[in-house]
């Protein structure tokens, strides 16, 4: 469990760093002249922001952000590509730092005005709703926690960790949703919020994961310290051969086998934590949404099936140029038992990047991955499709 926060917190900081990285041919520096506030004060701007932010105190911040400079980068230009509107002409401050163990990021206009940051593993813009508003209800299984059980653990946790008495904690109004929203998980498992309040006075939030598990509680002018549910590995803890699935190096009998092996193995983990489909990603697709066969006698043959897929380009807008270099990968599926199919995905030209260039705005098809599927029976199309960058991967990849 500990494996996997290291690495989500190490891919979070990855993905900034290679945005950031991706757009470096576009930065702007101005020089901080032009800026309402003077670098004193974009830092006190910072320290303000996340010291409340992240419910730590302000001299904690201070400290990371003045005297630790290698850990705190702040710059003023044209930062926020992709981030902000009107990023080309929005001058910002640009603010990269560590605190309590994670990455933090911040754009602030050059009058202090906070509008985009990035901490505890999610982002959020500039007057977004709260979560509170953006959720949707969810309907708890049988064996997630229950409302009651999370109505306990706060007010144990308030009678713990504050100064508020039994009285005090017992008149408080709570409202409980059981949720899945964008920021959490991303918007992938739902979790317990709850809303503590005085009158009608915000005094705390808390965040449980569907097992009841806490996953922070924070004053109201906080952000949420944890926005992600803690789950095992599947890949860590099992050992799924990933690798060998997406290096495309096992034959048809090997895949059959492989995903017949770890079906059961797959299912159960889903019973254990009945979440956990989209994290398992290619091991879910493989065993679970689609099956994996054996070509028998009345099948056409792998190659037939190639030709087929290549002769079909044309419908997708694909041209003949540099077809005798795209090479192909092949599944046999019998998800429908009743209709095999033989997926083919044709791969782009396999070419000199430098040769590919030349075909920039000549003919873009050349840089473009289709797949095929066609019954296994008859030779019939029966699915194909340009491969983008918003095609699941279950419909092309494996």
């Amino acid at each position: 469990m500990l494996k996997a926060l290291k690495l989500s917190v190490l891919f979070f900081a990855f993905m900034l760093f290679f945005d950031q990285i991706a757009l470096a041919d576009r930065d702007v520096f101005l020089p901080v002249s032009q800026s309402k506030i003077s670098q004193e004060e974009a830092e006190e701007v910072l320290i303000g922001f996340f010291s409340q932010r992240c419910n730590l105190p302000y001299e904690c911040v201070e400290h990371t952000i003045r005297e630790k400079e290698t850990e705190c980068s702040l710059r003023f230009g044209y930062f926020g590509y992709g981030h902000i509107e009107h990023s080309d002409t929005t001058p910002v401050w640009e603010a990269h730092l560590q605190l309590h163990g994670g990455e933090h990021y911040a754009l602030f206009d050059s009058e202090g005005e906070i509008l985009y940051w990035q901490s505890h593993g999610t982002e959020h813009h500039r007057n977004e709703p709260d979560v509170w508003e953006n959720a949707v209800s969810a309907t708890p299984l049988s064996t997630d926690a229950s409302e009651e059980q999370i109505l306990s653990d706060i007010k144990k946790r308030l009678a713990e960790t504050t100064a508020y008495t039994q009285d005090e904690i017992r008149e408080f109004d709570y409202r409980i949703r059981f949720v899945y929203e964008s920021h959490f998980n991303e918007g992938h498992i739902p979790v317990w919020l709850t809303y503590v309040y005085d009158g009608g006075t915000l005094v705390c939030k808390q965040a449980n994961g569907y097992d009841g598990s806490l996953m922070g509680m924070s004053p109201p002018t906080a952000d949420f310290c944890a926005y992600r549910t803690n789950l095992p590995s599947f890949g860590d803890t099992m050992g799924f051969p990933y690798s060998a699935w997406y290096e495309g190096t096992m034959t048809i009998e090997e895949k059959a086998i492989q995903a017949e092996r770890w079906r059961p193995v797959v299912e159960q983990w889903l019973k254990d934590y009945p979440y956990s489909a989209d994290s398992l990603g290619l091991a879910y697709d493989v065993t679970i949404r689609q099956t994996f066969g054996i070509p028998n006698d009345q099948a056409i043959s792998q190659r037939h099936a190639e030709e087929i897929a290549r002769a079909y380009a044309p419908h997708l807008g694909i041209s003949e140029r540099f077809a005798d270099l795209r090479e192909c990968t092949i599944n046999y599926l019998v998800t429908d038992p009743e209709k095999p199919i033989w997926r083919i995905i044709v791969k782009t030209p396999n070419i000199p990047s430098e040769e590919k260039k030349k075909y920039r705005g000549v003919d873009e098809s050349i840089f473009v991955k289709y797949v095929v599927e066609v019954n296994a029976c008859t030779g019939e199309v029966t699915f194909a499709t340009t491969v983008g960058a918003d095609t699941p991967a279950y419909l092309w990849q494996y």
